[in-house]
């Protein structure tokens, strides 16, 4: 619930003329879109209406030049997001409400809860919904990078019978049906254990790193990602 963005590309995506812009700012969409959507969800919207509501929110945010607005090092970039789609949501549903006056249709008003986002599922505001879907988001980025590596290095079928561990599961008759699994000792599959995690948490780090500018800010958003975990 955040993601392989980074103000690089941030930056690059504000400038019209870089023929790589449309692609950095695909990349942008694709990042952020999951926890944008439980965003919306949060404010009470179903599947569909949210999922369009992302997609126009993308849209006027390419055609509108918005991310010029940005100042790095000065805007934390979920909170811009958050800002830009309350926005675009409230322009919606200004629009409809134009657009069936004259009909006669009495059409439902955005709410101040919706129009703030203060409150959703499960009591919990729009913003955290958001965010712990950032969180999850860097998370498997970052857990999709190790799996990447472990193949790049030959250990593929290592790292499968270790996946589950390294997602937080209890190994099944223990460490030392894995070593028997794997013909390993059991320190050595602790060994095997600590070092995958070791490098998934740089993987993390690096992820994190890419949505900061000032370096003193990485690790604050760290320490609040795995809080969020």
């Amino acid at each position: 619930m955040f993601p392989n963005t980074s103000w690089s590309l941030i930056r690059q995506s504000q400038e019209v003329a870089d023929p790589q812009a449309l692609q950095a700012l695909d990349q942008l969409a694709r990042s952020y879109w999951r926890p944008l959507y439980a965003f919306v969800r949060s404010l009470g919207y179903d599947q569909h209406w949210a999922e369009d509501a992302v997609q126009r929110f993308f849209e006027q945010l390419v055609s509108r030049d918005s991310l010029r607005a940005i100042i790095p090092g000065k805007t934390r970039f979920r909170s811009f997001l958050i800002a830009c789609l309350k926005h675009s949501i409230a322009s919606e549903h200004r629009a409809q409400w134009r657009q069936k006056r004259g009909g006669g249709v009495e059409l439902e008003t955005l709410t101040d809860e919706h129009a703030e986002g203060l409150k959703g599922a499960e009591g919990k505001s729009a913003e955290e919904a958001m965010d712990r879907e950032w969180a999850q988001e860097v998370f498997e980025r970052a857990f999709t990078q190790l799996e990447a590596d472990a193949a790049q290095r030959g250990r593929a079928g290592i790292f499968v019978v270790l996946r589950p561990i390294l997602r937080g599961e209890a190994p099944a008759g223990g460490y030392a049906a894995v070593a028997q699994a794997l013909s390993a000792t059991e320190a050595g599959v602790r060994k095997m254990v600590f070092d995958l995690r070791a490098r998934l948490g740089v993987m993390i780090r690096r992820e994190v790193a890419a949505t900061v500018v000032n370096p003193a800010e990485e690790e604050e958003e760290l320490r609040y990602l795995l809080s969020l975990l």
